[in-house]
């Protein structure tokens, strides 16, 4: 099923019961492996806001769901109470996703090279003591952590390999069958002059610099889809 992030950015989310956990906030993804991971539940009230993070595959997306206007959850409540909130101010920490990954009991997706990590899907078997031990020791070496926010790259400019620049990043298409980033739409153009969008597969992407808000690609402009 393909969609964007403008599809699922505050759209409701509810528990196997119906009952209204949250509305969808953002949408984290690796920037190594162009796969979404994890979408961010705002589960608070008009006066406060608790973020909580949601593994893709728990949200039950359907066209049904998305034209209704609110998305199942396999999740209970109790179970997105019991959860550890997320910093708001705060990146995305590989410490913070292995407490994620160790409440849900689920596999961490990093310990191989394929996108859930030791297979082609998530909800796997506990890792070996063998691999368990190389990612360990892997932990040690991490120094920057790949997941990024949906919604901080939009707004960002889109650089060709020939420097031009392409606007800035409107949003992205995702297959959420694999949960597959599929492209980076962007937008250039304004009030006064006529748009055009592009685009762009993330196997073109060769960085993303945080600093100076921008995404570096490998092709020149006559390389990028309109």
């Amino acid at each position: 099923m393909k969609l964007n992030t403008k599809d699922l950015i505050g759209t409701a989310v509810s528990d196997p019961n119906g009952t209204k956990l949250g509305k969808v906030k953002d949408l984290l993804f690796d920037d190594a492996q162009w796969t979404i991971r994890y979408a961010v539940v705002d589960t608070g009230s008009w006066l406060s806001e608790r973020c909580v993070l949601v593994m893709p595959h728990t949200l039950l997306i359907t066209p049904h769901a998305l034209n209704d206007g609110e998305i199942p959850c396999t999740l209970t409540k109790e179970a997105i109470e019991d959860c550890p909130p997320l910093d708001k101010d705060a990146p995305v920490s590989r410490r913070y996703e292995i407490e994620y990954a160790s409440y849900y009991k689920e596999s961490p997706y990093w310990l191989g090279s394929v996108a859930w990590g030791i297979g082609d899907s998530a909800n796997l078997m506990p890792p070996t003591p063998e691999e368990q031990a190389a990612h360990d020791q892997a932990l040690q070496e991490i120094e920057a952590c790949h997941v990024r926010s949906t919604s901080e790259v939009e707004g960002y400019h889109v650089l060709a390999a020939n420097d031009v620049d392409l606007g800035e990043v409107e949003q992205f298409d995702i297959d959420w069958d694999t949960k597959r980033l599929l492209n980076i739409v962007t937008k250039e153009g304004g009030l006064l002059q006529s748009t055009q969008e592009r685009n762009i597969a993330p196997a073109s992407v060769a960085r993303i610099d945080w600093g100076k808000r921008s995404v570096r690609l490998t092709v020149p402009v006559a390389e990028v889809t309109v």
